[in-house]
């Protein structure tokens, strides 16, 4: 969408860049056995794309009530197995779905065994845990609730084998297992590996045949068996369990009186508890008219433009491949050669304002309406940048209503076209981008990102020294940003190290994830606490109308409750970022308390008494409890970037802090498209490519390369700048392109080059 298409127009080519990508799942994906198969397959097909097809025993049956469709059932006996051809590997994550029967004759059923030295496995003589073997060296988890398999119900079970050298020949392995998404135990202890698991002979899930111990089957069921060659993140573990492939959107149907045209196509994420848009894209034809072939310019990329070169129906198809699966669209396009319409309107847009203002990070809401008579076809609509000192990321650049972000302060100009096929009509928009007034570190006390290391057990405070001590099974998790915080046991609580500081008037906030994964209602769990200071202070979340409340204590008086009451419900499985702002001074009845949800400013409710003050907090500060180690009140979610601050912050500064940090835009890249040259001479390219700096931990790459033209007549000086300089030795035609990634999205421009003869120079006597 960082690029000039039809109405939002580029040239059309064929295109194939150093960021084109092969359309399969992973490179790392090296064993995916879907269990899809018929009910009398005797082969289990691999769709890793590595050709690793488990044939199947006489134990094994594909039944219709799998996890995810279809599953294999495996009997129990010694015929209950899967095999497959066993692959050379060092470090190696272990993925599946597992239903156990309740009754299991064997005790150590195996989920898979890799050649001889390397199992991974269930105990049913210890119910609940995990173990992985590796030669003679042994790892367990300690079965603890709620980190336990359970009988008779499906489970994900996961375990990542790494491996590092001590010195050239010596290697040490150690083991993280997981449970339904999270670590089910502490990382266990490195220790001698004393052989790497052979190349050649055979693996198996489900049981194995090596070893004094013989057969290991299992009784019960497997469905999505993975094997990795690399450890997977913690992060990479749970979207595994929670199974949401990536949708996507090829656009709307096209009538057409041009031969070239926009496909308008768009990933869309699944999963509301985090955002990855990292995938294998291709366009592809699925039918057109006799003659010429179309051409889609640049096949990877999700908006493009393409050739029609034939009068008729064209229809294409939109693929995304990842490590969850693939998922398709089509969008069909009708082409005319004959004269447009008569009477015809060109699409009308008026936007709902046309200037506003914005601060710098916060991003900008666009709205507008359109009008058209649906001749010939419903109208496309495209936002696009006339002018302005940055580049421009829009949440979706084909809808009336969006969101813009801008990479620098200034004033912009913003374009919503429409196009019905025939005729274009558009509407303009100027912004102002305006710095933030405020300092997010002023008054900052305690700041608790969570992105620490889960092992240690401590969330540390980035903004003072009150660590985080997390108790009675709390741990660190995939949260918003990084890690987060979750407390899965009634008692699991965070303990600080000291209080906050008793300021006048207080800030705190959070994001927060309620999904109700640990700890039912039916518990009677029904406020639970994300800040809590004894019985003199806490926020809560009221599960029973999904809102959160402010409890605080008057000096010398009892309990006083501020309630927020607006229409919409903080809903469960859905992330929010929440900022309460306590003010602890005396006040006359009628007073009221304020809250940011999303940015968005409320008022409690009117408090029908006087209030003398708030009492001073109480030891100990809890994150996620009440004020004892031992309450029953936990936060039955994920908690993250928990701050504290001794003032109130602006409506400004709550905007910034509610800004998604996992809104990743794909690169914008900003460049001419047509150029011309003197052969022989030194031409600046002139690219620029803008980035928002999301994914967190990603790298902005950029490269150069040439799509037509003689590519021994093309020198560049750096590919990977941008702004590089070029020299073409012959005369003609090139296209040129270049390509930008963040890691997860991908964009590119294309730029057309006309070499011209230098000239011949003439002496005259």
């Amino acid at each position: 969408m960082k690029y000039n298409m039809s109405f939002c127009a580029v040239a059309v080519s064929v295109a194939l860049s150093v960021f084109a990508l092969q359309l399969q799942a992973s490179d790392r994906l090296i064993g995916w056995w879907k269990i899809d198969d018929a009910t009398n397959a005797t082969v289990l097909a691999d769709s890793s794309g590595y050709g690793r097809h488990a044939t199947i025993g006489s134990g094994v049956e594909i039944i219709e009530d799998g996890r995810f469709g279809r599953a294999a059932r495996f009997d129990g006996t010694s015929s209950a197995w899967a095999q497959f051809s066993n692959p050379a590997l060092t470090n190696l994550t272990i993925a599946a779905w597992v239903y156990v029967d309740g009754a299991q004759s064997n005790p150590l059923p195996r989920i898979m065994q890799i050649g001889e030295n390397t199992y991974f496995y269930m105990q049913t003589n210890s119910l609940g845990q995990f173990t992985l073997g590796v030669e003679k060296n042994g790892w367990g988890t300690n079965a603890q609730p709620p980190f336990k398999y359970q009988t008779n119900t499906w489970f994900h079970a996961a375990v990542v084998h790494r491996m590092e050298y001590t010195n050239a020949t010596e290697a040490v392995v150690w083991p993280t297992f997981y449970i339904n998404g999270v670590r089910c135990c502490d990382p266990l202890a490195k220790k001698a590996f004393l052989a790497a698991v052979p190349a050649g002979g055979s693996a198996f899930f489900g049981n194995n045949s090596y070893g004094s111990g013989g057969v290991r089957p299992l009784k019960g069921l497997m469905d999505d068996v993975r094997l990795y060659d690399a450890p997977l993140s913690d992060k990479e573990i749970l979207e595994l369990y929670q199974n949401k492939p990536l949708s996507v959107d090829a656009g709307e149907d096209q009538t057409v009186y041009r031969d070239t045209t926009s496909l308008q196509g768009r990933l869309i994420n699944t999963n509301p508890f985090m955002r990855n848009l990292s995938s294998k894209i291709t366009w592809s034809t699925v039918s057109a008219p006799a003659g010429d072939a179309p051409v889609i310019q640049i096949p990877w990329l999700p908006a493009t433009a393409v050739t029609l070169p034939e009068a008729g129906d064209y229809t294409f198809r939109l693929t995304t491949a990842t490590e969850l699966g693939t998922a398709t669209d089509d969008v069909t396009i009708t082409r005319h050669i004959s004269t447009p319409p008569v009477g015809n309107s060109a699409p009308v847009v008026t936007p709902l304002a046309a200037s506003i203002s914005s601060v710098l990070g916060t991003g900008a809401p666009l709205a507008a309406t359109v009008a058209d008579d649906g001749i010939p076809g419903a109208a496309r609509l495209c936002w696009s940048k006339v002018s302005g000192p940055g580049a421009i990321f829009f949440d979706n650049a084909f809808t009336s209503n969006t969101t813009a972000f801008f990479s620098t302060n200034g004033t912009y100009v913003l374009r919503l076209a429409a196009d019905d096929g025939d005729l274009q009509g558009s509407a303009d928009v100027t912004v102002t981008v305006s710095l933030p007034s405020g300092d997010l570190t002023s008054g900052l006390e305690h700041w608790w990102r969570m992105d620490d290391d889960p092992a240690l057990k401590k969330a540390f405070d980035s903004a003072a020294d009150n660590t985080l001590s997390l108790n009675n099974s709390a741990f660190l998790q995939p949260g918003k940003t990084g890690n987060g915080y979750r407390g899965p046991k009634l008692d699991a609580v965070g303990i600080a190290a000291s209080l906050p500081a008793n300021a006048e008037t207080m800030t705190f906030s959070a994001w927060f994830f309620f999904d109700n994964a640990y700890v039912q209602r039916a518990s009677d769990n029904k406020y639970q606490r994300l800040f809590n200071c004894g019985p003199n202070f806490y926020i809560l979340y009221n599960t029973t109308n999904n809102h959160l409340d402010l409890s605080t204590r008057g000096i010398g008086t009892g309990s006083t409750q501020y309630t927020w009451s607006w229409n919409t419900e903080l809903l469960p499985n859905r992330w929010y970022h929440v900022s309460v702002l306590f003010d602890r001074r005396a006040a006359a009845s009628g007073s009221r308390q304020v809250m940011y949800v999303n940015g968005r400013k409320f008022m409690s409710g009117n408090l029908n008494i006087a209030f003398p003050g708030a009492a001073a907090f109480t030891a100990p500060f809890i994150i996620s409890n009440t004020g004892a180690s031992n309450g029953t009140r936990n936060f039955d979610g994920v908690l993250d970037e928990m701050r504290v601050y001794s003032r109130f912050i602006t409506d400004e500064e709550a905007l910034l802090l509610a800004v998604d940090p996992d809104n990743n835009h794909a690169p914008v890249i900003e460049i001419p498209t047509v150029r011309t040259v003197k052969v022989g001479q030194l031409i600046a390219l002139e690219g620029v490519v803008a980035d928002d700096g999301q994914p967190a931990g990603g790298t902005l790459i950029t490269g150069w390369s040439i799509i037509s033209g003689d590519e021994t007549a093309v020198v560049f000086d750096d590919t990977a700048n941008p702004g590089t300089t070029a020299t073409f030795t012959q005369t003609g035609s090139y296209e040129i392109m270049l390509s930008a990634t963040d890691g997860e999205q991908q964009s590119a421009a294309i730029v057309q080059i006309n070499a011209v003869p230098s000239g011949t120079l003439i002496l005259l006597n």
